[in-house]
């Protein structure tokens, strides 16, 4: 057990997946007065600098007397040590809500790809071979990633939505985090829509079927194994 601990800092985390809609959920719960949510990325637990710094430096990021949440797709992610990233996040805050946003696991290569062409890095890479890469695919394997979390954490302390519904309704989705959360449900919200790079992932993937049907098969059984925790038929969802 790690010595840096403090309880319930913070009381939730928008803990993944990578392009799923989690800078969006973000601004459109940062518009109730109840909530607060840093602007930036803390990535507390995944990044032995910042969790160096200790709990004064992570409580700094947070306001008294609200509902407060760390926005970290990172903690979602096999890309830094899983288990330590959740046993860091146990010693710290054991009681605290994980928000989980999922979008077809396949169709999620294809939007990190153009992120990553659009941001202007590793401008020459191919999709084919970016495809392939063992870390781009791991981040679309949701259930292996809470499997892990349910060693430590609830499913009571989860919630869960996908971004097909999250765009068909943005309000009830909305609602749905802010119940979970013990916030007030609000009237109006100003929906904050997904970034400029939804597009353009759309076209990547319907060019290139034989990837889509490649990337498909690879993450079937994953998908199968969260259809059933969910019981939600994720496969017929997302056209599998």
């Amino acid at each position: 057990m790690e010595k840096n601990k403090v309880p319930h800092i913070p009381d939730f985390l928008i803990s993944g997946f990578m392009k799923s809609g989690t800078s969006s959920m973000q601004a459109n719960l940062r518009q109730s007065k109840e909530i607060w949510i840093p602007r930036n990325e803390q990535n507390f637990f995944t990044r032995d600098k910042k969790f160096a710094q200790g709990p004064k430096y992570y409580q700094s990021k947070f306001k008294i007397g609200k509902i407060n949440g760390d926005k970290s797709p990172s903690y979602g992610t096999w890309d830094w040590p899983l288990k330590k990233t959740i046993q860091r996040i146990k010693n710290y805050c054991p009681n605290v809500k994980f928000v989980w946003m999922m979008r077809d696991p396949a169709e999620r290569v294809f939007s990190h790809y153009c992120h990553g062409k659009r941001k202007g890095r590793r401008k020459d890479l191919v999709l084919k071979d970016f495809a392939e890469e063992r870390w781009v695919l791991e981040r679309g394997k949701y259930f292996s990633i809470i499997e892990e979390y349910l060693k430590e954490f609830s499913k009571e302390q989860m919630t869960f939505l996908t971004q097909d519904f999250y765009i068909s309704d943005p309000k009830t989705a909305v609602d749905q985090v802010r119940t979970f959360l013990g916030a007030t449900i609000m009237n109006e919200i100003k929906f904050k829509p997904f970034n400029i790079n939804a597009r353009r992932s759309m076209i990547v993937k319907n060019q290139n079927p034989k990837l889509l049907t490649q990337l498909q098969d690879y993450y079937k059984e994953d998908v199968d194994k969260m259809s059933l925790f969910l019981d939600m038929d994720l496969r017929k969802l997302w056209g599998y």
